[in-house]
């Protein structure tokens, strides 16, 4: 009977910690931060440079584990539409914009670590940043 009432609880008790990671954070808003920036031609001979970059991410929709949004620089004009989609391991977001890739990995409810790479036409580009939840 004890055996039985053991398993029971630990048969509960991992069901109940495999639905507390199906709870999926509310990402809307807007986040923002300062970002290094790598960029280079497209040649092999053209030459490495360096710039910062401020980064703003819009997310203005959420449907459970999938958000809809703009991003946009200060160092560009306009903003790009961006699509994100939550990991099961509930830590990253992977998703694009029109011009390239970008993984996010929560830090905080405040704070992501957001990694963006482009191959466009003009030059490609990679960056990471620290990106912070603004403030209703």
């Amino acid at each position: 009977m004890r055996k039985t009432m053991l398993a029971a609880a630990l048969v509960l008790g991992a069901t109940a910690g495999a639905g507390a990671q199906d709870a999926v954070p509310d990402f809307l808003g807007t986040w923002s931060g300062t970002f290094d920036v790598a960029l280079m031609g497209r040649s092999a001979e053209a030459s490495p440079e360096a710039e910062q970059a401020t980064i703003t991410y819009e997310i203005t929709r959420q449907e459970g584990r999938l958000l809809w949004g703009v991003v946009s620089s200060d160092k560009t004009s306009g903003k790009r539409p961006l699509v994100l989609a939550f990991s099961f391991n509930n830590g990253t977001l992977v998703g694009s914009d029109t011009e390239g890739f970008h993984r996010v990995t929560i830090i905080s409810p405040t704070r992501m670590e957001s990694c963006f790479t482009d191959n466009g036409s003009g030059s490609i580009m990679g960056t990471c940043g620290i990106l912070e939840r603004a403030q209703p």
